[in-house]
Parts: structure tokens; sequence; C-alpha cells
């Protein structure tokens, strides 16, 4: 599913038929986002036959599972970014790959799930360009800084949860918490391994090597390394709260073994006369 959007003279418009995507690159003053969602072999080829992309950016597309990172080419940049949100079945945080070509007036964004936070994105679209213009920097922009910011609702519920886990083991002590710990553990490390590359990635597009951004969107890019660098300093947190939280239900564990084990002590020395 492709979904085409553009800015022409700080007018926005929707739903751009894909036949048209070659008259919309022509025009000057004017932006182009293609979103597609689930993209087919026949979408590969369309985007290759009209942006002439490298083939090893659209390898890694095709093989999906890349860690965030930027690579620049003669006319384009490929940049992997993630997304978080909460899956409500699993109980856990889930992360969401998205690819983006980056050209000079065109982001294309692609990924295998539809992510919620692409619809804020639109908005955020809207409101920025009324303040720092209707280019190319300003799509890219919105779109990095709310596919970030999907990661702290994300940490919250893992705050929240974290809170639950430490009750289960000191006033309920309930057995299941270490498999929901350890879960929960697995989660905290898919996010630090995003995390880290996506905070390197940030931090290439704010030291200027690229000349895709321009200077005066140096602001916004520390802006958004800020908010990398907290995700983090979170998650790295959080990953210390787990591991307290397996040490302290291995100590009440440890714990209660003895108590039972003083108990059938003195069971024994009452019945061993007899």
């Amino acid at each position: 599913m492709m979904g085409i959007a553009a800015h022409d003279g700080g007018e926005r418009i929707l739903g751009i038929p894909p036949a048209d995507v070659s008259e919309w690159l022509e025009k000057e003053h004017s932006i182009l986002w293609i979103d597609t969602v689930a993209p087919t072999e026949a979408d590969f080829v369309n985007l290759e036959a009209e942006f002439a992309f490298h083939p090893l950016a659209l390898e890694d597309v095709r093989e999906q599972h890349q860690r965030p990172k930027i690579d620049f080419y003669s006319d384009h940049a490929f940049i992997v970014f993630s997304a978080v949100h909460i899956d409500e079945q699993l109980g856990l945080p889930v992360i969401s790959e998205v690819q983006l070509f980056v050209g000079p007036n065109y982001i294309i964004t692609l990924h295998d799930l539809p992510v919620s936070a692409l619809q804020e994105m639109r908005r955020r679209w809207e409101a920025n360009s009324m303040r720092i213009g209707s280019d190319v920097t300003t799509l890219l922009y919105s779109i990095l800084d709310t596919l970030m910011d999907s990661y702290f609702p994300a940490l919250d519920w893992v705050a929240d949860r974290l809170d639950q886990l430490e009750r289960c083991v000191f006033e309920e002590y309930d057995p299941a918490v270490m498999k929901d710990t350890l879960a929960l553990k697995r989660s905290l490390l898919a996010l630090r391994r995003v995390a880290g590359p996506q905070r390197d990635v940030i931090n290439v597009l704010l030291r200027g090597e690229s000349q895709i951004l321009p200077e005066q969107a140096q602001p916004y890019l520390q802006d958004l390394f800020d908010h990398s660098l907290r995700v983090v300093e979170v998650v790295d947190s959080f990953r210390e709260m787990v591991m307290g939280v397996t040490e302290a239900f291995l100590s009440v564990q440890s714990n209660r073994v003895n108590e039972i084990m003083k108990r059938l002590t003195v069971i024994n020395l009452l019945f061993l006369p007899l």
C-alpha cells in the first residue's frame, strides 16, 4: 500500500496518484513524501526505475532487520530508523523498523507493518512547516522526531511494569515473576540495540557530514540528539533495575527455602528420638 503526499508552495496535497510522481519531482519548490506499507516486489521495481536507488540500499530494505544506520550515495541518503509501541497481546515493547530514502526534494518511507507514529507525523509536518519552512529538512526532522518520541510512552509503560514486578517479588511472591522479568529483560536488550545506533545516526546528521540538511537545521537536530541520549540513558537504567528485580527474587526465594529447611530441621529433631 502506497500513500503519496506533497507540499507545493506551503499547501499540503494528499492522495497523489503514483503515475504523477515524475511530474511532482520535476516541480520547483515542491516536496514529495511516499509512504509504503508492506512493499511488494513491484513497488521495489517502480522505485528503482523512478529514483535509481543504489542496489545495496534496496537489498537492505528487502532483507529487513537492519540496525539503525545512515548511508550516503551520490544523489540520495538511506536511513534505517525505528519506532516502538506496546503490543497488548504480548505485553511487551515491540520495535518497528522504518527505512527512509532521502533525496533533494523527496522522502520515501518503507515499513512492513503500519506504524502509528507516522499518523502523528503528518500533523507535525504541518506544524513544523509553519516554523522552519516546507522543505526536505522539515519533513525529515518531523519523521525522525516522531519516531524517536514513540519511545517515551513505551518507556513509561516499562517503568510501570517494573513497579508491578517489584510488588510481585516482595508482596505476593509470584514465581511467574521470573518469566516475566526475563521477557522484559530481552525486550530492553532489543531496545538498547537500536537506541544506541539511532543516537549515532542523529550525531552524523548533526555533525553535517552530508549536504542533505542545511545549517539552520542544527538546533532541531540537537534537540533530536538530546532525546536520543535520554532514551539510551533510561533504557540502561531500566536494564539495571531488571537485574535488581532478578537478584531480589533470587534472594527472597533463597530466604523462603531457608525458612522451610529450618522448619523441617525442627520437625526432624522432634521426631528423631521417637
